[in-house]
């Protein structure tokens, strides 16, 4: 069976909707309001670049800034792209 692109789209949207649900409900309990947040947004975040699709070299800056960020906050870059 093939998918078209939009059906593709849709899947990964309800899969990621799902996931943050049920992540709300049981999951990372321990985290503080501003991990949470943080979760919350980089779920957001998710969502919106897979709606987005073909990514924008003009995007660059606010990708590395992102990247930055997350190396400030004591995480490992490294180990990131290569679990990706």
């Amino acid at each position: 069976m093939k998918i078209t692109k939009t059906q593709l789209k849709q899947i990964i949207k309800e899969e990621l909707e799902r996931e943050s649900e049920e992540g709300k409900s049981y999951y990372h309990e321990s985290l503080t309001p501003e991990e949470k947040r943080v979760e919350d947004l980089c779920n957001e975040l998710a969502k919106a670049v897979y709606e987005m699709g073909e990514s924008n070299p003009d995007l660059t800056d606010t990708y590395l800034r992102v990247f930055r960020a997350l190396k400030g906050a004591g995480l490992s870059l490294q180990a990131m792209a290569i679990m990706a």
